[in-house]
C-alpha cells in the first residue's frame, strides 16, 4: 500500500547483489593491477591504483598499491625515495602484521639492486614476527640467493613444512635446490618440484614475480649441469 516502502524493499532485495557486484569489480581491476605491474605498464598502474584509491578504504590495499609502485621508484631513484614513499604506512602495518612492512621493505631493495639491504630486510622481518615459520623461509631464500648459504641452512632447519601454506612447499623446494647448487650438487630436481607448484598458480598473477625468478634459476642450473637446450 506504500509506494516508498515498496521501493525501500526492492533497493534491499538488490543491495546485497550491487555490493557483490562492486566487490568483483574491486578484485578485477585488482587482478589487472597485479598483471600491469608484472610487465611495468607503468601508465595502467596509475590508472588502476586510482580507481581503487578511491573505492578501497582498506589501509592494507592501499599499502601493497604504494609498495609496488615503490618498487619501480627504486629501480629509477634509488631507495631512499622508495621508501619514504612507503614510510607513512609503517605503524598500521606494523600493528596489523608485525614483520609485514620490512619484509616488503626488503623488496624495495631488492628492486634498487642492494642485496645485503634485501637480506637484512628479510631477517628482521622475520625477527619481527617472533619467529614465524613463514617469514623464516623467507629469510632463508634471502640468505640462499644472496647472502650467507649457512644461515640459510640453519633457518630452513627449523622451518616445519607442515605448519606452512601449501604454496609455501614451492619456496621450500626453491631454497633446498639453490642450497645443493651452492654445495657442487644437482639442484634440478628440486628446482623441477618448485617450478610445478609455482605453475599450478600461475593463473594468479600475484605468483608471477617468484615464478619467474624461479624459472630464472632453474634455467641458469640446467644449463650448468650441461641441459642447454632444457635451459633456453
Amino acid at each position: 500500500r506504500s509506494g516508498f516502502l515498496a521501493l525501500l524493499g526492492i533497493v534491499m532485495l538488490g543491495l546485497p547483489f550491487v555490493l557483490s557486484g562492486l566487490s568483483y569489480r574491486h578484485a578485477a581491476r585488482y587482478e589487472a593491477y597485479l598483471r600491469a605491474a608484472a610487465f611495468g605498464r607503468r601508465a595502467e598502474m596509475a590508472r588502476l591504483a586510482q580507481l581503487l584509491g578511491r573505492a578501497v578504504a582498506d589501509p592494507a590495499m592501499r599499502f601493497d598499491l604504494a609498495m609496488r609502485e615503490a618498487e619501480f621508484i627504486a629501480r629509477e631513484q634509488g631507495i631512499e625515495t622508495a621508501l619514504a614513499q612507503v614510510e607513512p604506512f609503517r605503524e598500521a602495518m606494523d600493528q596489523r602484521a608485525p614483520g609485514l612492512f620490512p619484509a616488503r621493505a626488503a623488496l624495495l631493495h631488492l628492486a634498487a639492486g642492494d642485496a645485503p639491504g634485501f637480506v637484512r630486510g628479510m631477517r628482521d622481518a622475520w625477527e619481527a614476527s617472533g619467529h614465524d615459520a613463514s617469514r623464516a623461509l623467507d629469510a632463508a631464500l634471502a640468505q640462499a640467493r644472496c647472502g650467507d648459504v649457512d644461515r640459510a641452512r640453519q633457518l630452513l632447519a627449523d622451518v616445519d613444512v607442515d605448519t606452512l601454506p601449501a604454496m609455501a612447499s614451492s619456496f621450500h623446494a626453491w631454497v633446498q635446490a639453490l642450497l645443493l647448487e651452492h654445495a657442487g650438487e644437482d639442484g634440478c630436481e628440486a628446482f623441477s618440484r618448485a617450478l610445478a607448484g609455482f605453475s599450478e598458480h600461475a593463473r594468479m598473477s600475484a605468483v608471477w614475480p617468484a615464478l619467474a625468478t624461479c624459472t630464472c634459476d632453474y634455467a641458469l642450473a640446467l644449463a650448468r649441469h650441461g641441459d642447454l637446450t632444457q635451459g633456453r
